[in-house]
Order: C-alpha cells, then sequence, then structure tokens
C-alpha cells in the first residue's frame, strides 16, 4: 500500500492550506583562503545577514555607462547576495570560488566584471580578434551554453560579442569559420569541444584574461577534470589569468580541483549554498519499485496544469529514462505529453526535444536523467518527480532547485524504497532540527535471539567452507536439521515455523544491508536496516530549518563537504 507523507519547507508567500512563514537572505561567509598542505589558520569573517551595499544597486560598483545602462534595461535593479561580494572581487583582479544556491544569479556575477574589464581595457575598440578570445566559460553542457550565450546576447549585446562552440549548436567547420573571420571577445564552451579547436584549429590564448568554470561540482569531477586542468595550464603558459570556479554545491572534488590549480582563491560561500529554495513543497511517496510506473501514472494523472506549466520527471540511467517516456506515451493519461532528454540522444534530437518541452504547449513532461540537473533555468517548471531516488544529496539539491526559482512555487515529489531510506531520513532530520547529520551513525542494534544468531555463525562458516572448496560434510538441508530447524520453512511447529521465517528476514536485511554499505548510504559498523521516514513531519520555524545536513567539515581547511561523495 502506497504511503505518503509531506514535508513543508519554509516559504515567504501565503497559500491556502499551508502556514506562513518568514524568509531570509542568505548569510554571506566569505575569507581569504590558502591551500597548502598544512592546515589552514586563516580567520572566517562572517557578512551581515542582509548586504546593506544591496538596496544601493548596481551604481555601488562604479560599473562602465554601457554596462549598467545594459543591466538597468533588463529590469535588474537589485542584486543579489551572490552578486555584492562576487563582483567586486573580480573587478578586484582575485582569483573567485563562488558558491551559491541555485537560482540565485550566478551567472550574472561573473559575466557582469568581465564585461566591464573587457570594455575599460579596449577604448579604442580593438577587439574582437580572429581566434584570439578573451574570455572563456566552459559549461558541462550544450544546453547550458546556449543559454549562457542566449543571455549574454540579450543583455550585453551592444557591449561585446560572444560564440557559443557546443555539439549540435554549429558544426566544427562554421565554428572555425565564425573564430577566423570576427573573433569574439568570450566564447562558451563545453570541455571537449575548446579542446577539440585548441588542437585542429588556430584558435590562440595569448590574449585570454578570464576563465570561468561554472558548475564546478560537476566539471570537477573525474570525468571532465584532465580536460579542464589541461585548458587552464595551457592558457597560463602565455598569458596572466584570472579564474572564477562557480558552483551550487563545494564537494570534496571541487576542493581538490581548487588546490590543484592555484594556491590562493577568494572564497564567497553563502549560507544557503547547500540548501533548498524557499517556496517549496516536499513529498515523499514510500513505494515497491514494481509499483512505480503505477504511482507516477497516479501523481501525473491527479496534476491540475496550466497550459504553461511542465513537469520534469528524473530518472538515474538512460535506460529507464526510454522506459518511461515509453510507458507515459503509450499510457494515454489525459493532458499529458512526454519526451525524452538524456545524453545518448544525437545533439540535434536532443535540441528538438528540449525546445518542444521549453517553447511549446505540445510537450508538457520531461523525462530525463542528470544532465538537466545542472544549470539549466526553465521558468514554468511547477513540479519535479524523480521516478528514481537520487544517490546524494547533492544530486537531490540540484533536481529540486529546477522548480521554485527566482521567487516562485514549487514542488518536488519523490518516489522511495526501502534502499533510499538512510538519505531521505537525512533530509527530513536536516530539515526539522538543521544540524548536521553523521551517516555513519545509525539506530543502536537491536536484541536477536539467540537461535538466530547462533544460525548465522554456523551459517558462516559453511559458506567459508564452501567457498574455500573444502570438504563441509552436509547440505543446507542438513545444517537446518543440526540447527533444529525444520527441511523447510513452511513445515515443522509453531515455534520452529517463527524462528525460520526471523532467519529468513534476517539473511533478506543482510542482503539490502550490504547494498546500501556498498553505495556508502551507511556505516560500516550498522548491523539493522534504517527505519523508514516519518509518514508526516512539518520543518521547523528556525531560520537555519532548511540548511541541508549531509555535509561535514574538513578537519584540515574547515571546508565542507558531502558526506556521499
Amino acid at each position: 500500500m502506497i504511503r505518503r507523507f509531506r514535508q513543508l519547507i519554509p516559504r515567504s508567500y501565503s497559500l491556502a492550506g499551508f502556514r506562513r512563514f518568514a524568509s531570509s537572505r542568505g548569510q554571506i561567509v566569505r575569507s581569504e583562503f590558502t591551500f597548502s598542505a598544512t592546515p589552514n589558520t586563516s580567520t572566517n569573517h562572517d557578512l551581515p545577514e542582509c548586504p546593506p551595499e544591496s538596496s544601493r544597486g548596481f551604481e555601488q560598483f562604479k560599473l562602465h555607462p554601457r554596462v549598467l545602462q545594459s543591466i538597468m534595461l533588463s529590469g535588474i535593479h537589485v542584486p543579489t547576495a551572490c552578486q555584492v561580494y562576487g563582483i567586486p572581487t573580480l573587478l578586484s583582479g582575485e582569483n573567485l570560488l563562488l558558491i551559491s544556491q541555485t537560482g540565485k544569479g550566478k551567472t550574472l556575477a561573473y559575466l557582469i566584471p568581465i564585461i566591464n574589464k573587457l570594455m575599460e581595457s579596449d577604448p579604442d575598440k580593438l577587439h574582437p580578434s580572429p581566434n584570439k578570445p578573451r574570455a572563456i566559460v566552459v559549461l558541462p553542457t550544450r544546453e547550458l551554453v546556449e543559454q549562457a550565450v542566449s543571455v549574454c546576447r540579450k543583455m550585453f549585446g551592444s557591449c561585446v560579442s560572444t560564440v557559443g562552440l557546443a555539439p549540435g549548436l554549429l558544426s566544427f567547420v562554421k565554428e572555425r569559420r565564425v573564430l577566423n573571420s570576427t573573433g569574439a571577445d568570450i566564447v562558451f564552451s563545453t570541455p571537449s569541444r575548446i579542446q577539440l579547436h585548441l588542437q585542429k584549429s588556430p584558435l590562440s590564448l595569448s590574449y585570454l584574461q578570464f576563465l570561468v568554470v561554472d558548475e564546478a561540482d560537476t566539471l570537477c569531477d573525474s570525468v571532465y577534470e584532465q580536460s579542464v586542468s589541461s585548458l587552464i595550464h595551457e592558457a597560463r603558459k602565455s598569458c596572466h589569468l584570472q579564474i572564477a570556479i562557480v558552483g551550487a554545491t563545494k564537494t570534496a572534488a571541487v576542493n581538490s580541483f581548487v588546490a590543484s590549480i592555484s594556491r590562493k582563491f577568494s572564497p564567497i560561500v553563502t549560507s544557503d549554498a547547500h540548501t533548498l529554495v524557499p517556496g517549496l513543497d516536499q513529498e515523499f511517496v514510500t513505494v515497491g519499485r514494481r509499483k512505480r510506473t503505477a504511482c507516477l501514472s497516479e501523481i501525473l494523472g491527479s496534476e491540475k496544469l496550466l497550459p504553461e506549466s511542465k513537469i520534469l520527471v528524473f530518472t538515474n540511467s538512460v535506460r529507464t529514462c526510454n522506459f518511461v517516456s515509453r510507458y507515459l506515451g503509450e499510457s494515454g493519461i489525459d493532458g499529458i505529453k512526454a519526451t525524452s532528454f538524456h545524453g545518448r540522444i544525437p545533439p540535434r534530437i536532443r535540441s528538438v526535444n528540449y525546445k518542444k518541452f521549453t517553447n511549446s504547449s505540445d510537450t508538457n513532461v520531461l523525462v530525463c536523467t542528470n544532465l538537466a540537473s545542472r544549470g539549466i533555468d526553465l521558468d514554468n517548471v511547477t513540479h519535479v518527480v524523480m521516478y528514481d531516488f537520487p544517490h546524494t544529496l547533492a544530486d537531490y539539491i540540484h533536481r529540486a532547485g529546477r522548480t521554485a526559482r527566482a521567487g516562485r512555487l514549487g514542488k518536488v515529489t519523490a518516489l522511495v524504497t526501502k534502499k533510499d531510506a538512510p538519505l531521505v531520513c537525512e533530509i527530513q532530520q536536516s530539515i526539522k532540527f538543521g544540524k548536521p547529520i553523521d551517516h555513519k551513525k545509525g539506530p543502536p542494534p537491536t536484541k536477536k535471539s539467540v537461535k538466530i544468531d547462533q544460525y548465522k555463525s554456523v551459517l558462516e562458516e559453511f559458506r567459508r567452507s564452501i567457498a574455500a572448496k573444502k570438504p563441509v560434510g552436509m547440505t543446507i538441508r542438513g545444517l537446518r536439521a543440526k540447527m533444529g530447524l525444520a527441511p523447510h520453512d513452511g513445515i515443522g511447529s509453531v515455534d520452529k515455523r517463527k524462528v525460520a521465517n526471523q532467519v529468513r528476514l534476517r539473511e533478506k536485511e543482510e542482503k539490502e544491508l550490504k547494498f546500501l554499505k556498498k553505495r556508502k548510504r551507511v556505516g560500516k559498523k550498522i548491523n539493522k536496516m534504517p527505519k523508514l521516514p516519518d509518514r508526516r513531519m512539518l520543518a521547523s520555524e528556525t531560520g537555519s530549518a532548511n540548511k541541508m545536513a549531509g555535509l561535514t567539515r574538513k578537519r584540515t581547511s574547515g571546508d565542507l563537504q558531502f558526506l556521499n561523495t
């Protein structure tokens, strides 16, 4: 039987049936941080929760008149917290590590100072030069490249020239032709595409002044780390480079990557960096794996969708993504039209599917993998459904961050199986109490019957003998007889059947616990499966209620890092 339990995040809006909570702007923590082999002894300085400079607008930064005019014409008048402290850092020439909540304007936090410095350094308008960009922004996917180029051209099209390098936007020949003819001041690219141009085209980094690594937690992992590191080292050979690393989560991979490329960074980490956005309603549905499709149909069928409303359905694998997309297409749910979005779809077909979802009312459900969880800004997404629960808290934060953006309301529904209980409990406990939780700590062991413990020890010895190919002298049936159990579970006295049932459940629990330990979701010393989350739990009314608790501080540097990465 499907069990539902809801969990409310503090929100700053009034809505019938929900309580009203006061929201506050995130607090900033900034320090001059030096990466070294020895522990860092620098002192963190707590900045005011609501920066007084934010009320003064963008005039406080003393920007170029054309840059300031472009910002005003776009309708943005008050900078966010990450922009208040990120823009002056880049304007002063320092390397920047910016970690802030999703949807808080991190893109503008690095675009505004870069464009301002490019315009001030070129008063005679001698740039752009062919094949010599002055700034490169590296992003993980072609959709993010296209989105960033669109934002830059819409706001600062009269100030600088831009080009996007990614599969599916332009062919390699057309990209090379654009760079050879007119060039570009800012190049937005994926790691593999910029490496291809450096190898097969006369693209030069001699004029490069800025390099931005956006979505740092994705680009700093083992998949992209080598490409990004080689790009940074190649650029440093021919120019003085200013680096900005931007992301929504600061993981151990980000820390090690930053330490490997530079000794000095100015980190700006907002207190909402590892939290969920306000105005988000979370619902967890406990359901068996075989009933997830029926539960998904029930969730989508009960949705009252407006013509412009959109839904994201996340899965953990390409195979599951294709299956769910076909299932929704064949199920005939009223008002639901789905398409798929994952990395194995050819770039041009993927672009068509993405544009159908964003620009057309014919498609209102996008079934996707984690490819769509990083950085993509979708204004009309009102509901995020997690068909597969994510493996880490970082993925959960990014998936949930696709809705309730820029002060809007949103809803997240996660289908939870028994193996997902540890992460769900961490999320619920963090929201309820606002304190860190160590995933290695679990509930105390319960008392087991002597018969079960004895059976376990004998069974382990029996299995070790079989693995070592030693003669054991008996079968499983003989072992059960030796333990005083019936040959089969269905026969014997009531007491013996009860013990046999406990043994069987214990073996099943051990198998599931072994899976959780392999995925590092529970500690090695835990010998009991975690309990399922509560049916219903309201968030605490404290200001720190929505902090994610899957974080711990690194002993050497004091940085926050995810326990499951």
